[in-house]
């Protein structure tokens, strides 16, 4: 039976790609500057503040949710963003160690 090559790697190692691999966009990590210092922002703040489009605000949101990084709840008919600060730190520990065992 056949494996995909990332099975073949620790899971902490392929977790840690995740999440580099959400931060290789500039507008991604500009999206989690600026989240830090907003929590709880909606959407359409992030639009009128960043140079973003709607579509492309939303499909970097869905990318950051997906590692992990960014976390929405829903209010109403919007919904709010905030950064996951514990698994922000995991990451940046748990890739420190990997650099300087």
């Amino acid at each position: 039976m056949a494996f995909a090559k990332t099975e073949q790697f620790d899971p902490e190692i392929i977790e840690m790609a995740t999440f580099a691999s959400a931060l290789s966009h500039p507008a991604r990590i500009t999206l989690l500057k600026y989240l830090l210092d907003h929590p709880d922002c909606r959407c359409s703040e992030l639009v009128d503040t960043l140079p973003l489009s709607q579509p492309s605000c939303s499909r970097h949101l869905a990318e950051l949710r997906k590692a992990g990084l960014v976390e929405g709840s829903q209010m109403g008919n919007e919904v709010r963003y905030h950064l996951k600060s514990e698994r922000i730190k995991r990451f940046c520990d748990a890739f420190h160690c990997t650099l300087n065992p």
